[in-house]
């Protein structure tokens, strides 16, 4: 059942990106829980939330988020945040502030903002 969510996920973040080039958080990661978030900073510093109620709350926060193609797909080398959610010991989802699921994206003040205030709550 959770690959089938995941290749509808795929897919419609396939359809929907080379529509707009503009994509919600809930396109990549519909129907995700998390019960677990481990956050990377690029320096290699590491944060894990695993209180339920920040991750509810930034999981909700997260599907207002949009994130913008970048016209050139080159690799981006390095990240502000690398995110990985876990439900349980599985994990479920992850990207960085400048890829997701190999496609890259530009800048996101606000998934940095968003990102940056999950891990002051720790």
């Amino acid at each position: 059942m959770k690959k089938i969510f995941i290749l509808l996920g795929l897919l419609t973040f396939f359809l929907t990106a080379c529509q707009n080039n503009i994509i919600h958080f809930t396109d990549i990661y519909p129907h995700v829980h998390v019960t677990k978030i481990e956050i990377t900073k690029g320096n290699g510093e590491n944060t894990i939330i695993t209180n339920q109620t920040h991750i509810d709350e930034w999981i909700n926060r997260m599907q207002s988020i949009t994130f913008t193609l970048e016209k050139k797909q080159e690799k981006i080398v390095g990240y502000i945040y690398s995110v990985k959610m876990y439900n349980k010991d599985e994990e479920v989802g992850s990207f960085t502030t400048s890829e997701i699921n190999g496609y890259y994206y530009k800048k996101n003040t606000e998934l940095e903002s968003a990102i940056e205030n999950l891990m002051n709550k720790k």
